[in-house]
């Protein structure tokens, strides 16, 4: 699973890095419709091409048959399908915008100060698209996209909109939009909002679990949960003893 989401990640860097060659800077004037298979086939091919290392990361046997003969042409497709949402749902096509694929470094920006420690939020987004009036945020994601994945996860969205924007300014929380897309089942999600939670509500509510989070760590001390995950040796974590004395 994290060798497909890792050659993932590669195959939408390869791509960025073609369009931002082409238009000579992160300022572009792009037709995402155009962002066909050929731009999907030609970085796949870049991409085993010049990492030879995935070779001998690949199982040697039936897997990779499937792989290749299954699983590729999903992956490519969803892989499509994203400049599609682009296109289509999003309408970036033939829009002055500015892309930010993910960097190398990690960004780091002081979130708050509880009890004299500094609260830090560290990360880095897929990717970062700006119009004069929005700023996008996207996380590409592999497996399925089913609901209570996507609840569990969403917080990871109001986490870079904090990162990138609503630290320095908080007005700017309607015009920041943030979508997890699902490779594989070519779906997106986004924050969500309902009548009774705004988005000024959930930012709020997002801020306020971390903070009661920390607070909690400073007076309680950090401790494993009880439920112990089948890979776990009990003997190596001693879960039993975080849990008994806190410490």
């Amino acid at each position: 699973a994290k060798l497909i989401g890792n050659i993932t990640h590669e195959i939408f860097d390869i791509i960025w890095q073609r369009i931002i060659e082409l238009y000579q800077g992160n300022k572009i004037h792009h037709n995402f419709h155009y962002t066909n298979q050929t731009y999907v086939n030609d970085a796949f091919k870049h991409l085993f091409a010049q990492n030879k290392y995935l070779l001998y990361k690949m199982p040697h046997n039936y897997s990779q048959r499937y792989f290749d003969l299954i699983f590729l042409p999903i992956l490519k497709t969803g892989v499509m399908g994203f400049f599609k949402f682009l296109d289509e749902d999003l309408q970036f096509s033939d829009q002055y915008i500015t892309i930010l694929p993910e960097k190398k470094k990690t960004d780091s920006k002081k979130f708050t100060e509880i009890n004299n420690y500094q609260v830090l939020l560290r990360g880095k987004a897929d990717l970062r698209i700006e119009t004069d009036s929005r700023k996008y945020i996207f996380d590409y994601k592999t497996g399925s996209s089913n609901p209570s994945k996507i609840k569990k996860i969403q917080d990871q969205l109001l986490m870079y909109e904090d990162l990138y924007y609503l630290i320095d300014k908080k007005t700017l929380q309607d015009a920041v939009k943030s979508y997890l897309y699902f490779v594989e089942d070519q779906k997106n999600a986004n924050v969500k909002t309902t009548k009774k939670m705004t988005k000024a509500d959930v930012i709020t509510d997002f801020e306020t679990r971390i903070k009661e989070t920390i607070k909690t760590m400073l007076q309680q001390g950090f401790t494993l949960g009880k439920k112990v995950a089948k890979y776990e040796k009990l003997e190596i974590t001693r879960r039993d003893l975080l849990n008994e004395y806190g410490e």
